[in-house]
């Protein structure tokens, strides 16, 4: 979710690096606002899910939480507006990303209990080059489950709007389940 800027007549002087400094201790100006609602647009990692019922295999794409007082999909500092898909605001750009999923089943059936998860840790590169996109490749990180979620996966990919797909694939066993997935997909950008 992206902030909006604070509009300013007279810039403000005041605005520090890294560390502390006398300017640091004074009260903050619009300036100080300013640099924290660019960090928080450049920096923080982007929220995706999906809550639906799935059998053995299906697979489900999670896409991007609206603004819940604009009711829309902001733009932000990587990504399109008003789109919930993972789509490059520019068409020559390659994005480092990192990707902490988790799934749990909030129904059971067949060997899978409610509470039964999923979770993982994945890194992967992810590059536009003249508008089409593609996915170079995937390391996973770090991966935990319960025994009945062995087989689920995480899958990456390119969506026809030349988005990422972050996709989860049902484990083998799920007939039915009502699966909450999140992830928080973290994006270091170059552009060229």
């Amino acid at each position: 979710m992206a902030i909006s800027k604070f509009t300013i007549a007279r810039p403000d002087l005041w605005v520090t690096g890294v560390g502390t400094t006398d300017a640091d201790k004074q009260p903050a100006r619009l300036g100080h606002v300013n640099r924290v609602v660019n960090y928080l647009n450049t920096y923080l990692p982007e929220t995706i899910n999906k809550t639906i019922v799935l059998s053995s295999g299906d697979t489900t794409d999670l896409t991007r939480i609206q603004d819940p007082v604009l009711n829309q999909y902001p733009e932000t500092a990587y990504l399109q507006a008003s789109t919930p898909l993972l789509i490059p605001i520019l068409s020559n750009c390659v994005w480092q990303i990192t990707v902490d999923f988790s799934a749990v089943a909030k129904t059971s059936g067949g060997s899978i209990s409610i509470g039964d998860t999923y979770g993982g840790k994945f890194v992967l590169t992810f590059k536009r080059v003249n508008g089409t996109s593609s996915v170079v490749g995937v390391n996973q990180a770090i991966s935990s489950y319960d025994d009945s979620m062995s087989t689920a996966q995480v899958q990456f990919g390119v969506g026809a709007s030349q988005n990422l797909l972050v996709t989860f694939k049902a484990p083998s066993t799920a007939s039915g389940i009502n699966f909450a997935t999140t992830a928080t997909v973290s994006i270091t950008q170059t552009a060229f």
